[in-house]
């Protein structure tokens, strides 16, 4: 495949979201009913899924506030107890997390100065003295299957089965190699690849999931995560083809990566079966019989309305511009996870009651940027 200029999207709500497991185990948990927050959950639903949102952050420490999928948000009173609800002053539900080296976070409350802890059921805020039970581990609320993307080398992780080692190279997310499946197990992460191996301590892909495949993961907001063996060494890109490997000295932040969920990627073709593809940025046309990175498309639906958006490669948006443009789905259409035995594509078929000829009326249409 061709080189191609890829814009990254920016992130979405579901990549601010994080559970945060206490030390005893359980989840951080909103009772909508009683208006009440506990920590007796012992799994990650949405009733223990919080976006932080962030209004200061500095290197070790953050000032945020935790909004529930309701709109809600974590508030602690005056006598300690905690509830959630609407801020009624402006430092009201405003906690300082500090992240630790461990890879956990205290939540400290700005107005009080009291730590956020749990005696294993109840939440509440009644100790400055920083101890043990005011530990709190992150786990992003994220679909299991995502990619990891280097801000430092604006590249992809990508799996090679052939050599059995992961690289930092893929400018696009395309590839099935590039997607992985995160498993939560005891604390720890296991990341699996397309063709079911396991990345391990010894930079190599492994059959199956042991203690060498285990890294413990430091989460920042806004879906900042670096991977460690807990014990010092750090997964980070290295050498002149980045091979994605653990080590003692990352610089410059060569150790975070963004984590989000892997993209849907489908390809559109005409009745003539040539692929649509974006040809000088902006024109769009139905001309080529093989697929290149220009041929493909994000997927974005939107649960809320029966609408959806196709992304091309260069961050730009399919409009319809001069034309009436009508997408029909396949009738036996269904979508192909990218964990396969080969890249599949969900192919779309184009009519149009104004001409029979696709490559005419595509060939007025132009991508736009997303507002």
């Amino acid at each position: 495949m061709e080189e191609v200029e890829w814009t990254p999207r920016q992130p979405r709500a579901e990549d601010l979201r994080v559970g945060l497991i206490s030390w005893a185990g359980s989840y951080l948990t909103y009772e909508p009913f009683k208006n009440t927050v506990t920590a007796t959950a012992k799994g990650l639903g949405r009733r223990q899924t919080w976006e932080i949102l962030v209004s200061n952050e500095h290197e070790t420490q953050a000032v945020v506030r935790l909004r529930s999928l309701q709109g809600l948000y974590l508030l602690c009173e005056a006598d300690g107890s905690l509830c959630y609800g609407r801020p009624r002053t402006s430092h009201h539900g405003c906690f300082l997390i500090r992240f630790h080296r461990n890879g956990q976070w205290t939540l400290q409350c700005i107005i009080s100065g009291r730590y956020l802890e749990s005696d294993g059921e109840d939440v509440f805020c009644t100790s400055r003295v920083l101890s043990a039970y005011h530990m709190w581990t992150p786990r992003p609320a994220l679909h299991v299957h995502v990619i990891l993307f280097s801000p430092l080398n604006h590249c992809y992780a990508r799996a090679d089965p052939t050599m059995g080692r992961v690289w930092v190279d893929a400018p696009i997310p395309c590839l099935e190699e590039c997607g992985f499946l995160l498993h939560f197990q005891d604390g720890c992460y296991h990341l699996e690849t397309s063709a079911h191996t396991f990345l391990s301590h010894l930079d190599r892909l492994v059959s199956q999931p042991s203690t060498q495949t285990a890294f413990h993961m430091q989460v920042r907001p806004g879906g900042l995560v670096a991977l460690s063996d807990g014990e010092g060494g750090m997964l980070y890109p290295q050498g002149t083809r980045l091979l994605l490997s653990l080590g003692s000295n990352p610089h410059g932040g060569e150790e975070w990566f963004i984590l989000q969920r892997c993209p849907t990627w489908v390809s559109l073709t005409s009745k003539a079966r040539k692929f649509l593809s974006v040809i000088y940025d902006v024109e769009v046309c139905a001309a080529s019989e093989h697929i290149s990175p220009m041929s493909l498309f994000q997927f974005e639906c939107d649960n809320e309305t029966p609408t959806l958006q196709l992304r091309s490669a260069n961050g730009c948006y399919l409009a319809q511009m001069f034309y009436r443009l009508t997408f029909t789905f396949m009738s036996m259409i269904h979508f192909e996870t990218i964990l396969e035995s080969r890249p599949k594509f969900i192919s779309l078929h184009m009519d149009t009651a104004q001409t029979g000829e696709v490559g005419e009326l595509i060939s007025q249409h132009v991508f736009q940027k997303s507002i």
